[in-house]
């Protein structure tokens, strides 16, 4: 199982991957447009949690492309960056990629109509969308169980737009 923290490198990304190399066996791609600060917090993350399961990336999440080509080594996409403008964008390359997402912004009426308008790709491709994921306290927590879950097998396949933690509640 292996998660890419697109803002990896900043404050929150690094706090979640550092949650998720602390109580999950999953593996962290840090992502972000700049390759030497995702590298080197990559490599100071598994100095410190003593692991080979965390590596850096350039990731641009304007660029679909190379988001989708990075997604392809992912599991599940957690969006940390201040991308809202490129929701869409993100969002369907999450979906060409056939991975979920979590993400942890603050919902805009923008953010919201273009995942609302991406909800039949979301639902008949089975796949789980959490938005909002970082504005209620222990939704990252939940992150964490989500990801202990799925590592084991578990496949959610339901978003429900406009409140955090409402999808695979039953899950986490």
């Amino acid at each position: 199982m292996r998660f890419l923290i697109l803002g990896g490198y900043g404050n929150a990304g690094r706090l979640i991957a550092e949650t998720l190399l602390e109580h999950t066996e999953v593996e962290i791609l840090i992502a972000g447009r700049r390759p030497d600060r995702a590298e080197a917090v990559a490599v100071e993350l598994g100095e410190r949690f003593g692991t080979a399961r965390v590596a850096g990336r350039a990731v641009d999440a304007s660029e679909p492309d190379g988001l989708c080509a990075a997604l392809a080594d992912a599991d599940c996409l957690v969006v940390a960056s201040s991308t809202t403008p490129l929701t869409s964008t993100v969002a369907e390359a999450a979906l060409d990629a056939g991975v979920d997402y979590f993400d942890i912004q603050i919902s805009s009426p923008a953010k919201l109509d273009a995942l609302t308008s991406l909800t039949p790709r979301i639902v008949g491709a089975g796949r789980c969308f959490i938005t909002d994921g970082g504005l209620e306290p222990g939704v990252p927590g939940a992150l964490v169980r989500y990801a202990a879950v799925l590592h084991h097998g578990w496949r959610p396949g339901a978003w429900c737009p406009g409140r955090a933690g409402s999808v695979c509640r039953d899950a986490v």
